[in-house]
């Protein structure tokens, strides 16, 4: 897949070995979101959030946005109890009202 110039300021990540990975990807994914780069279109918490305390917000973390020139979305994911994660582009912008909760299991 082709990305724009502004896209090609975010590398893809396979894997993040860590959680400081993790936050060094979100610091700069939230640097072109001020920039207005990008646009955050679902997050598990607000970014300020992520690490209050020295304690990060949830043991699994998720953001997504989307890129203001090309509409390319990514996805940021990490789990910071296994110390893995990923940031790669996604098909859409997540949406969990595509999701059926409504069924017994």
């Amino acid at each position: 897949m082709e990305r724009c110039a502004q896209c090609e300021k975010i590398s893809l990540l396979d894997s993040l070995p860590n959680p400081a990975s993790y936050l060094m990807a979100l610091d700069s994914m939230n640097s072109m979101i001020e920039a207005k780069e990008l646009v955050m279109t679902y997050q598990t918490c607000p970014i300020p959030d992520v690490l209050k305390g020295g304690k990060f917000f949830t043991q699994k973390m998720f953001h997504q946005v989307q890129c203001t020139k090309c509409g390319t979305v990514y996805g940021l994911l990490c789990d910071t109890g296994m110390g893995d994660g990923q940031l790669k582009i996604n098909p859409k912008v997540f949406n969990p009202d595509d999701y059926d909760f409504s069924k017994e299991r």
